[in-house]
C-alpha cells in the first residue's frame, strides 16, 4: 500500500471521529479551537487535477478529463520557485484560465487558485490590503514543503 496524505476532507473527518470519541467515553471536554487549529494547519497536496511536487516545488497537473499522466511527465507543470511577485501568480491564473476546459477540466483554474492560497496565503504574504509585498517564492515553496513532512511524520501510519 502507498502511503499518502490526508486530504482536508479526510483529515477532517478524522478529527471528529476522535472528537466523538471523547464524547462517547466521556473522557473530557472538547477543545474546539485545538481541533479547528489542527484541521487549519492541515496541509493538502492536492487540488482537483493539481499536485504538489515536493521533489522539484512544482504544481503539476496530471489529472485530466483526458488522462492520468505520471509525476515524470506532467500535462502541465508551474515551478514555484519562480513565483516572487503578485503578477507572477496572476499570469499563472490567466494563462490556465484561458485553457481548453474540455481538456483541462472545469475547474482546472478554481483548483489551481485553491493551491495558490494554500501555498502562498497570497493575502497575508504577496498582496494585503491590494499591495504588492516582496517575497520569496522559493521560501514559501519550501516552508509548505516542510509542513507537508512534518504533518507526514506527526500522522505516521495513517498516511
Amino acid at each position: 500500500m502507498t502511503k499518502k496524505l490526508l486530504t482536508k476532507k479526510e483529515y477532517a473527518e478524522m478529527i471528529k471521529e476522535k472528537a466523538s470519541e471523547t464524547v462517547r467515553n466521556n473522557n473530557g471536554f472538547l477543545n474546539w479551537s485545538e481541533i479547528w487549529s489542527k484541521y487549519e494547519e492541515q496541509a493538502s497536496f492536492k487540488w482537483g487535477g493539481w499536485y504538489f511536487g515536493k521533489k522539484h516545488l512544482t504544481l503539476d497537473l496530471l489529472d485530466t478529463p483526458e488522462g492520468n499522466y505520471s509525476h515524470k511527465d506532467p500535462f502541465y507543470q508551474i515551478d514555484l520557485e519562480q513565483i516572487n511577485s503578485s503578477s507572477k501568480m496572476l499570469d499563472w491564473i490567466f494563462q490556465v484560465n484561458g485553457k481548453v476546459s474540455k481538456m483541462y477540466g472545469l475547474n482546472v483554474c478554481q483548483d489551481l487558485i485553491n493551491a495558490f492560497e494554500e501555498i502562498f496565503r497570497p493575502q497575508k504574504n504577496c498582496c494585503s490590503m491590494g499591495i504588492n509585498k516582496k517575497f520569496n517564492g522559493s521560501k514559501i515553496a519550501k516552508e509548505y514543503r516542510n509542513l507537508l513532512m512534518n504533518q507526514k511524520l506527526e500522522l505516521g501510519e495513517r498516511i
